[in-house]
C-alpha cells in the first residue's frame, strides 16, 4: 500500500494535469468541459483534504506552499469559466465556498506560531477577496450578487491569530 507522500504526491499530478487540460479547454472557449476540469481538480484535492484532517498531516510548510494554493487556483478557474459563460450566481456561489474553504484550512494554521506560513495564507485570502472585489464592481447591483459576495468582503481574515 503506498504511503501517504506517494498518494498525496500523484493527486498532486492528476490535479496538474487537470489543470492543464482545464486551461487548454478554456482558452479553446469549451467552457462546460474545463468547469468539468477543475471541479475535478477539487475533487482531487478532496484526498489530500482528507489527510490534512488526519492525525498525521502533510508539513505545515506544504500545505501553505502547495495545497491552499491549488485550492485557490481550482476555485478561481471554476469562478472564471463560469462567467465566461454567464452563470454569475453559480461564480458567486464558488467563489464563497473557496473562500470558507481556504478559512477552513487556515484555521490550523493560524493555531501555529509561525507568522511566514500566517502571512502566506492571508495571501492566498486575499486573492479570493480580490476576485470578489472585482466581481462586487462589476455586478453588485445584483441584490443577490451583493449579498452572496458581502459574506466574503465582510469577513475579517484574521485577528489575534484565528480566522474569523
Amino acid at each position: 500500500m503506498p504511503d501517504t507522500k506517494t498518494c498525496i504526491h500523484n493527486v498532486m499530478q492528476i490535479w496538474q494535469q487537470h489543470v492543464s487540460k482545464g486551461n487548454q479547454a478554456f482558452d479553446s472557449c469549451q467552457f462546460s468541459y474545463a468547469n468539468l476540469l477543475y471541479a475535478d481538480c477539487l475533487t482531487a484535492l478532496e484526498q489530500i483534504e482528507a489527510e490534512i484532517e488526519s492525525d498525521s498531516p502533510p508539513p505545515e510548510a506544504w500545505i501553505v506552499d502547495q495545497y491552499i494554493p491549488a485550492v485557490v487556483v481550482s476555485y478561481l478557474n471554476l469562478v472564471d469559466s463560469n462567467i465566461a459563460q454567464q452563470n454569475i450566481n453559480n461564480a458567486c456561489d464558488l467563489l464563497v465556498e473557496g473562500y470558507k474553504s481556504v478559512c477552513k484550512c487556515a484555521a490550523h494554521i493560524f493555531t501555529s506560531t509561525q507568522s511566514s506560513h500566517q502571512l502566506l495564507v492571508l495571501k492566498h485570502l486575499s486573492q479570493l477577496k480580490h476576485h470578489c472585489f472585482v466581481l462586487l464592481k462589476q455586478y453588485g447591483d445584483d441584490a443577490n450578487i451583493a449579498s452572496k459576495l458581502n459574506t466574503i468582503m465582510n469577513t475579517i481574515s484574521a485577528q489575534n491569530n484565528t480566522i474569523h
